[in-house]
């Protein structure tokens, strides 16, 4: 029995040695390596192409005006023609524009008139106007732009796109009283087709949300020798800046609805031996508008 069980005991310590030697050592856990989520930018799931945009800006303009009439000897002196002509605080103005492949084609009318009684003695464009007159105040100006599109970063089937404008700006600005017997306005003819620059950025937050601003104006200093009276060579600087922001949602392939802000800076000076002539429009408001892609 003794020895029964000592060859027990034996047994049993060579069975258990290799677990209490510690050279012997458990395999190490096998390392699982999972790749770090990557994040993507949404990308449009509708991406801008040839469209149709039209749009509506509530303006709320400046019309400064001042003339300087050397041959008459008359000088109107700086104007607020809102203020004098009783404007509306806001008007409406309408723009259309086309982008057709790498071409953009935009168009935009602000008119404001009204009918009034004048509070004092007022000189306009060589006329006085006596206080207490019944007088139509006229204030008009539209912009034609044409650009080239270069696109400098992304494209319309990316996160964003980021492009480059060239073209011209083509503008007309007049402003005016007139009555029964007067009729005096303010127009500047000379503003032909000027070259133009312009940036156009546009980022998408989701695949139908995307947010868009742009910059464009043209700066120009050129001589006039046709005068509409006959005068002499006239100096002609003009100014032209616009800034848009805008936030869209495109509705589906063909459909889409914008809204943002608008800003407008227009400056000419006209100046010539007989007479001297400035005017400055401010305006800036919000906008909305809806575009048809086709």
């Amino acid at each position: 029995m003794v020895a029964a069980g000592g060859w027990v005991f034996f047994m049993g310590s060579l069975m258990g040695a290799p677990q209490d030697d510690p050279r012997v050592q458990e395999p190490p856990p096998p390392i699982i390596e999972v790749p770090p989520v990557r994040v993507e930018d949404p990308r449009p799931e509708f991406p801008v192409g040839d469209r149709f945009t039209l749009r509506t800006i509530a303006m709320r303009p400046r019309w400064d005006l001042t003339t300087r009439e050397f041959d008459a000897g008359m000088f109107s002196g700086q104007m607020n023609l809102g203020d004098v002509a009783e404007f509306e605080r806001t008007s409406m103005a309408l723009e259309g524009r086309l982008d057709l492949g790498p071409w953009m084609i935009s168009a935009m009318i602000l008119n404001q008139k009204s009918r009034f009684v004048l509070n004092g003695d007022t000189t306009f464009e060589q006329h006085e106007f006596p206080a207490g007159t019944v007088v139509e105040g006229t204030a008009f100006f539209s912009t034609l732009e044409v650009f080239y599109r270069f696109d400098v970063a992304g494209g319309p089937a990316d996160p964003f796109q980021v492009s480059m404008l060239v073209g011209i700006n083509w503008s007309k600005l007049y402003m005016g009283l007139s009555d029964d017997v007067r009729n005096a306005r303010e127009g500047f003819s000379a503003l032909w087709p000027l070259p133009a620059l312009g940036v156009e950025a546009r980022y998408w937050m989701t695949d139908r949300l995307s947010v868009t601003a742009s910059a464009r104006g043209t700066r120009f200093r050129f001589e006039n020798p046709f005068q509409l009276d006959g005068g002499e060579t006239q100096d002609i600087r003009y100014l032209f800046g616009r800034f848009d922001a805008s936030l869209e949602w495109a509705l589906s392939s063909h459909f889409s609805v914008a809204a943002g802000y608008t800003g407008i800076d227009a400056f000419i000076n006209a100046a010539s031996p007989e007479d001297t002539d400035t005017a400055d429009l401010k305006s800036g408001g919000l906008h909305a508008g809806m575009s048809l892609n086709f």
